[in-house]
């Protein structure tokens, strides 16, 4: 098996990192939070703070490496790239940990299925913010394993902080480090632990104090505030509780919850399933005394893991993509299993296992390469979406700027340079979401209140599905009457319909 030294490992994992996400760098919307953090970003390119302008229920963090990364060049080029080199690297220190834990092999397994597992898993060619967290957790964890020095451990409190500030919910990672950490110093004395701790939390408050200074200094600390921990606490303790939330969770990693879904479920056999055998594998071996780690580096993983699971399910919600944070954890402790076949002569085993997985994992990309290639010789765009074409026929009109109210494929905001017409519809569905409607961010405080003053801009378009999903029913109602008495039906993308505003303008209460 190729060694950590060798090219041709990286050159191998790189290779197959760009071929299982290839063709998802040219699609418009994967997940459509990526289309709000672009938006917040393009508000930071010019010039606006975070929640100034416009609005998202996300830390700060987020919204600058958006920024950094839509500022080189193509937006959905850019971020799915950036996506990939952040699932490679995540990869190499799934690689460094599970190495250290165990073996090269279990390394080199445990970096292949987290590849793989990222090519099928939901949102998992999307550049989220649990992948953009999952890196600097995920470096922290591997330094602490086998680094020592105070600048290390500021390093260390920097990486987190910054995960903080990217999923909030990681706070009790931050803590758990605090705790581990004097673990690890217990040879240097009370002094030593203490100075650890101080160089861990120098790095940490460097990094938050450095995203609180631009609303001190322009007298917005209490947007700052109300944004980044006062919303977010109302929204997740008014949604389900953490024992429902673990049960959809596990329903979510089987790939069962919304029916059977062959690709999530090859995930699932291949990385949760094999990562639960290995964490067992991995204390089994340990108590045997034969395990390369430790007991100490065994349970700082653990700890980890547990507490980034626990972040996960005190989220409120269950969305699927949140696993993408849980993810990389379990795919080192797969290559520990996969390893404990291997040195038992049943490599053959773990290699047919990953074999079929993989199959069943990369079907979709399979057919993607497939509506790439074809749509490319009939002389279509490789750039495309609905996004795209709603871009293209409102491009015109809008030269000159317009007022568009997307209720969907918001990224279209970004592609023609025009605003929400609301802070709250940054993300269109915050509109039904009473938790967040607060004066704080511009909104009304009511779902149909808001409905009403957003119809009182009197959009120049509004674009939509027939059925609008997410919207309360008085407010669907209320929409659907603005339409017909004000607005009518000049094109159609993909199943959406773009409306064109006619005279007379709407009323507040949208008659």
């Amino acid at each position: 098996m190729l060694n950590a030294k060798s090219p041709a490992l990286w050159i191998s994992l790189a290779a197959l990192t760009l071929v299982t996400r290839l063709p998802y760098l040219f699609v418009d919307v994967i997940d459509w939070d990526e289309s709000t953090f672009i938006l917040m970003g393009h508000a930071l390119l010019n010039g606006f703070l975070p929640y100034e302008h416009i609005w998202d229920l996300k830390p700060p963090a987020i919204f600058f490496f958006f920024a950094g990364v839509i500022g080189l060049g193509n937006d959905v080029l850019m971020v799915r790239i950036a996506a990939m080199l952040l699932v490679l690297g995540t990869a190499a220190v799934v690689y460094g940990i599970a190495r250290r834990l165990h073996s090269h092999r279990a390394g080199v397994f445990g970096a292949l299925v987290y590849v793989l597992s990222m090519c099928a898993t939901a949102s998992g060619q999307a550049l989220t913010s649990e992948l953009i967290a999952t890196l600097p957790v995920l470096t922290a964890l591997w330094l602490l394993l086998t680094r020592r020095g105070l600048g290390w451990y500021v390093l260390i409190g920097a990486l987190l902080s910054f995960a903080t500030l990217v999923r909030l919910n990681l706070a009790f990672v931050v803590i758990a480090f605090a705790v581990l950490i004097p673990f690890h110093e217990r040879a240097g004395g009370i002094n030593r632990c203490v100075q650890a701790l101080v160089a861990y939390g120098v790095g940490g408050l460097a990094v938050l104090l450095a995203f609180i200074a631009p609303y001190a200094l322009s007298g917005q600390f209490p947007l700052f505030w109300y944004s980044v921990f006062e919303a977010p606490f109302r929204y997740a303790t008014e949604q389900s509780g953490p024992l429902e939330n673990f049960l959809q969770h596990a329903f979510n990693a089987m790939g069962m919850r919304w029916g059977f879904d062959g690709p999530q479920f090859a995930v699932g056999v291949a990385a949760w399933v094999m990562g639960v055998i290995g964490i067992l594998t991995a204390i089994n071996a340990a108590r045997a005394d034969k395990a390369r780690g430790s007991w100490l580096a065994l349970g700082t993983a653990t700890v980890v893991l547990v507490t980034t699971g626990l972040s996960i399910v005190v989220s409120g919600v269950a969305p699927m993509h949140y696993l993408i944070g849980l993810l990389p954890f379990m795919t080192l402790f797969a290559g520990i299993a996969y390893a404990w076949l291997a040195d038992r002569g049943w490599a053959l085993a773990g290699w047919a296992l990953i074999a079929v997985c993989s199959l069943v994992m990369l079907a979709p990309l399979a057919a993607e390469y497939r509506s790439s290639w074809q749509r490319l010789a009939n002389g279509g765009e490789l750039m495309h979406g609905p996004s795209f074409g709603i871009a293209a026929y409102l491009r015109q009109p809008c030269a000159d700027g317009c007022s568009v109210y997307l209720l969907e494929d918001h990224l279209a905001y970004a592609l023609l340079n025009v605003d929400p017409p609301r802070k709250i519809v940054t993300h269109p569905s915050n509109i039904s979401k009473p938790s967040l409607l607060n004066a704080d961010i511009g909104a009304e405080p009511t779902p149909d209140g808001e409905m009403q003053a957003l119809l009182a801009t009197h959009p120049e378009y509004i674009v939509k599905r027939e059925q609008v999903w997410y919207l309360l029913p008085s407010q669907a109602q209320m929409l659907e009457q603005t339409l017909q008495r004000h607005y009518r039906v000049v094109h159609e993308v993909d199943g959406r319909r773009i409306y064109q505003a006619i005279a007379p303008a709407p009323s507040a209460d949208g008659s």
